[in-house]
């Protein structure tokens, strides 16, 4: 299948969903109308306010696959049969053991239980050659491991490294020195009390495990009576076969016995983990996508309200010059229309500019009135300056001279507004600034510690 086919697929399957899908969850197309009508006066909105709506149509498609992967994948898991566990790998001596999930089942007697369990897997123990071995290996390795910067120990010229425990072997050593003020139990050397020559008897004493003790505990259990409640023996049994296990150490795998005096035991994995986590998040973000339906129709009409407010000062300074120049007050801002529409830039356009343009084309093909026409733009662009700026040309239109100078005092207000605004900005601007900056000295300060810091 070729692009054009798929694309034509996707279309389709966009419009199956936009027709399916409730107009509260992908935006009510009256309402964005509404909106737009407000802002932008009578005009066709529809090609924009489908674009906006299919936009949010493949969010809820994707958004829904995924809900549908993650049911898809549970469901999976949760229908592949539990694999029976026999035995447990033991970690390797020395890492210090771990934890092992398990469901548990037990039955006795047509008594049944069940129990999510955690088993705690100790290292595996070593037998006396092993331990022996890993004595040896440590005794023959312990002059290369404590050499530090010195290249034999009969020349000793830097400070040793005496480790307190092999990390290869799990081997602990307790280091003792004859004489003891040449070289500290730390193996620092000391060129004061000692002179070249001297010699020093370094002892190590190596240990692998602490001793052990057994304590040895009889009972007589006699025959139980007929028609005996066996559910509180069993989650006894359950608790002390776990204790056994959690404490035994022998053998390369955790054994998990299958029956237990007398009762017979089916380990198995946890059950499987439903994605609720991942669903809630979906959903969140679901009602985020329906909350901020409306939000590419406000944006439009914020940034154009952003434009009438950026672009006004400037048209309040043509207009004047225009007017003391001896135009009259509408053909001023026809001449200003004008003037954009041959200096226009496709890809800036400026929305009270725009506005200035349609306003004469209806003035010319409908003899509508300027005032009117004018009070309409400011009303819809809800700019509260050109809404006054209107104002003082309907009280002031016949007025000349008098016109001119209220727009100069009108002008000269939202200059110093504007300015006052830029400098709000700035300092808000200034405030973001500060985290990167503190980061900045706080990566300067740890590069000029740092070689003080290595030396110590």
């Amino acid at each position: 299948m070729n692009i054009k086919g798929k694309k034509e697929i996707i279309n389709r399957l966009e419009a199956f969903l936009l027709e399916r899908l409730p107009d509260s969850l992908t935006g009510k197309a009256p309402e964005m109308e509404k909106r737009y009508r407000a802002c932008f006066g009578s005009g066709d909105f529809s090609a924009e306010i489908r674009k906006i709506r299919v936009k949010t149509v493949r969010l809820y498609a994707l958004l829904a696959l995924s809900l549908i992967l993650l049911f898809g994948a549970t469901a999976v898991k949760l229908m592949l049969p539990a694999e029976r566990l026999t035995s447990l790998k033991r970690p390797d001596y020395g890492s210090g053991g771990g934890n092992a999930a398990a469901r548990l089942e037990a039955e006795y007697k047509g008594e049944r239980a069940r129990q999510e369990v955690t088993l705690r897997i100790l290292p595996e123990d070593l037998d006396e050659n092993a331990k022996k071995a890993r004595l040896k290996k440590t005794a023959g390795a312990l002059e290369a491991l404590i050499l530090g910067e010195n290249s034999s120990l009969r020349d000793l010229k830097h400070d040793l490294s005496l480790i307190r425990k092999d990390e290869e072997t799990g081997v602990e050593i307790a280091w003792s020195m004859d004489p003891p003020e040449i070289i500290s139990e730390e193996g620092k050397l000391n060129f004061i009390k000692g002179r070249a020559g001297d010699a020093v008897t370094l002892t190590a004493k190596l240990t692998l495990e602490d001793a052990s003790g057994i304590e040895t505990l009889n009972a007589v259990l006699g025959k139980p009576p007929e028609g005996r409640d066996y559910g509180g023996n069993l989650r006894t049994e359950i608790a002390e076969l776990l204790k056994k296990i959690n404490d035994a150490g022998d053998g390369a795998y955790l054994r998990l016995p299958a029956e237990s005096n007398g009762v017979r035991l089916s380990w198995q994995e946890p059950p499987k983990r439903f994605y609720t986590g991942e669903i809630l998040l979906l959903l969140a973000a679901a009602a985020i996508v329906w909350k901020n339906r409306y939000s590419a129709v406000e944006k439009r009409i914020r940034k154009a309200r952003e434009s009438v407010a950026g672009d006004f000062p400037e048209m309040i300074n043509k207009l004047i010059l225009l007017l003391n120049a001896g135009l009259v007050v509408s053909s001023a801002m026809e001449k200003i229309a004008i003037n954009y529409e041959q200096r226009a830039d496709t890809g800036n356009v400026k929305f009270l500019y725009e506005e200035l343009l349609k306003m004469q084309a209806r003035i010319r093909g409908s003899n509508a009135s300027f005032i009117e026409e004018l009070g309409d733009i400011a009303r819809r662009s809800g700019v509260r300056e050109l809404m006054r700026f209107a104002g003082v040309v309907a009280d002031n239109i016949g007025k000349g001279s008098a016109l001119s100078e209220k727009l100069q005092t009108e002008s000269d207000l939202l200059w110093n507004s504007r300015k006052k605004k830029a400098e709000e900005q700035g300092r808000i601007a200034e405030t973001k600034l500060t985290i990167p900056m503190l980061l900045m000295l706080l990566v300067l300060v740890m590069i000029t510690i740092a070689p003080a810091a290595l030396e110590m």
